[in-house]
C-alpha cells in the first residue's frame, strides 16, 4: 500500500475525531489490484478511500496503466458500500485528457 492519509475534525461537542484513509495510489495498478485495495480498506475500517485525478501515471512506465480518478471513484462506488470516496486533488481547471 502506498499511503495512509489522515484528517482531524473538530466535532459540535468540541471533541476531537481522526478519520483515517487509504491513498489508492493508482500508479501502474489494474483494476482487480485497485479493487482489492479498496476491499481491504474497508474490511480494515479505514474512513475513506482516495485516488488522485492524473490521466498518466506519475512514475514508472509512462504507458503503463493510471486509471482516471473520476471514472475510478464511480467504479468503485460499485464495488464497495461503506467507505467514503474521494480525490486527493482535483485541479479541474489544469485537466486536459491526453491526446
Amino acid at each position: 500500500m502506498r499511503g495512509i492519509v489522515f484528517e482531524i475534525l473538530i466535532s459540535i461537542d468540541r471533541k476531537r475525531v481522526m478519520r483515517f484513509g487509504l491513498d489508492i495510489s493508482q500508479h501502474q495498478l489494474t483494476w482487480d489490484e485497485i479493487v482489492r485495495r479498496a476491499r481491504f480498506a474497508e474490511d480494515s475500517g479505514f474512513d475513506g478511500i482516495w485516488v488522485f485525478d492524473h490521466f498518466k501515471p506519475l512514475y514508472g512506465n509512462p504507458k503503463g496503466p493510471c486509471l482516471e480518478g473520476w471514472t475510478l471513484l464511480a467504479g468503485l462506488s460499485a464495488v464497495t458500500s461503506t467507505i467514503r470516496l474521494g480525490p486527493l486533488v482535483a485541479g479541474q481547471l489544469t485537466v486536459t485528457p491526453p491526446s
